[in-house]
């Protein structure tokens, strides 16, 4: 069984079905504007009044290309932060670590 989520913003949307699948364990997706799912073989096509294809892809490309950057970031500043012994709490840093890949695994399900 799978749900669909077609109501409100396409962000909106998104969000809830991501909170389908964590709190309730359904498989839930969130269709963008102008994709056409066969029910039958659950194969995705875009009307061709949808967004094309290549300008889809454009944020989320910007949107990888800037959470790879942040994690360049992360890992300098633990780094320094751990030659300079001053990591005041690790529990809540491996806390906030593992939320962060929990969502990423999230999303890489998704695809």
């Amino acid at each position: 069984t799978k749900i669909f989520v077609v109501h409100g913003e396409e962000q909106s949307a998104e969000h809830f079905a991501r909170h389908l699948i964590k709190e309730f364990g359904y498989s839930a997706y969130a269709p963008h504007w102008g994709e056409i799912i066969d029910l039958d073989t659950m194969h995705s096509e875009y009307a061709s009044y949808g967004q094309a294809v290549e300008d889809r892809f454009v944020p989320v490309d910007k949107q990888i290309e800037s959470l790879t950057s942040t994690i360049n970031i992360l890992m300098e500043k633990y780094s320094k932060a751990k030659k300079e012994n001053r990591l005041s709490s690790i529990k809540r840093l491996q806390d906030d670590i593992n939320d962060a890949k929990e969502m990423l695994s999230m999303i890489i399900d998704e695809l």
